[in-house]
């Protein structure tokens, strides 16, 4: 059971900063506490995600002797968890956070970058962030509507604000105003969005207090929304090449300057400084009527006017220059991982890529414009499928 000296641990060690859990200024007695706390935690978010089909749990990664993040003793956390939420970074959450305010215990849609440590997580959310916020039902939706009534019923010690971890501060008078928000171009890509309560360390050591009775109120109000954020196959394919796009420049960024890597820099650096040349996009979308030519993708927030010969210049932005295709089609086809052969007009898949959504792609013919003034220059597409040869 926890007690007032189990919280106060979070404040006693504020300032310690890092290792201080291997230089033991955390006491072994304070260890033990984190300790408790941790499996606390734990066992109430596995119980949590048991309650509902296709939940799992997550939580921080904890050690007695080594704390968590540079031997820091930070404040601790458990979430539940959809299960195929990886490719969102496992987002939303149901989660449980210990600090020397008690109990935080919310939903939260993504949490803010403020709260990480790592640049690299960062990065790779904030292409997680706009499709978790499309997929957000909208504020007069059903599902927002009996949320706010499950929360109205609940009590009103709710609090709803821009991101976790703000303590009694609410930045939203109630749900609809936070989904309101969320949707309109006001909200940040940084992430954010919770509904919350705290439990005072003083209510969660009355006799009667239980944590998994919260966290099975919790699963209970939330778990309808959880299952509404769940990526499509369009989502996922476009966040796997995102990923493998971040992790493979994260990778070019730490290797030596040598003539390879500036060639890939190059190529990293056009893909994400890609420039908005508006019209050019328009009349791709026109003469392949919103449709990207590879997959056939019709969701027109993913479409990208594609260079087959780089961007250089307006001359450049010649229909006969251009493809329109998915965002993450793109990414591969400027890599040089995806061609097309100007002869058959068939889709060439590099054997480098190895996942089966994009090997299936292989072998397939283009959707080109009927009109064949508008269709790519066999030239330019003979250039760009040199460069996948080689």
């Amino acid at each position: 059971m926890l007690t007032l000296e189990h919280f106060e641990i979070f404040r006693k060690y504020k300032d310690s900063g890092v290792h201080a859990f291997s230089k033991n200024i955390v006491s072994s007695i304070d260890k033990d506490r984190y300790a408790d706390i941790h499996k606390s935690l734990k066992e109430a978010a596995e119980f949590g995600a048991s309650l509902s089909k296709g939940l799992r749990y997550w939580n921080s990664r904890f050690y007695r002797d080594g704390g968590v993040q540079g031997n820091r003793p930070k404040d601790l956390w458990s979430a539940i968890i959809n299960e195929d939420s990886d490719l969102l970074g496992k987002y939303p959450q149901v989660y449980v956070i210990a600090s020397e305010l008690g109990l935080e215990i919310g939903f939260s849609i993504a949490i803010h970058e403020r709260d990480y440590y790592n640049d690299d997580i960062k990065i790779k959310n904030r292409a997680i962030v706009p499709i978790l916020y499309r997929m957000l039902p909208n504020y007069d939706s059903s599902i927002i509507k009996t949320l706010q009534e499950g929360l109205n019923k609940n009590g009103s010690n709710w609090f709803f604000g821009e991101k976790s971890r703000q303590g009694v501060k609410g930045d939203f008078d109630n749900l609809t105003d936070l989904v309101r928000h969320i949707k309109s171009r006001k909200a940040s890509e940084k992430g954010g969005g919770s509904v919350y309560k705290i439990i005072s360390p003083s209510e969660v050591i009355e006799p009667n207090f239980r944590l998994q009775d919260e966290v099975k109120t919790m699963i209970e109000l939330f778990s309808q929304i959880m299952h509404s954020l769940k990526p499509s196959e369009d989502d996922k394919a476009f966040l796997l090449t995102q990923h493998a796009l971040s992790d493979a420049h994260a990778k070019v960024i730490a290797e030596d300057f040598s003539a390879e890597t500036d060639r890939k820099t190059y190529k990293f650096g056009k893909i994400a400084n890609r420039l908005g040349q508006r019209k050019f996009r328009e009349k791709l979308l026109e003469v392949y009527g919103g449709a990207c030519a590879v997959t056939g993708c019709t969701e027109i927030n993913v479409l990208q006017a594609a260079h087959i010969t780089p961007y250089n210049g307006p001359k450049t932005n010649h229909v006969q220059n251009g493809i329109l295709l998915r965002a993450d089609v793109h990414n591969l086809f400027d890599l040089g991982l995806i061609s097309i052969d100007s002869e058959s007009m068939r889709i060439h898949v590099s054997p480098r890529v190895e996942d089966s959504i994009y090997r299936s792609l292989d072998g397939n013919l283009v959707s080109l414009p009927n009109d064949e003034n508008l269709r790519p220059s066999h030239i330019n597409l003979n250039d760009q499928y040199k460069t996948y040869l080689k």
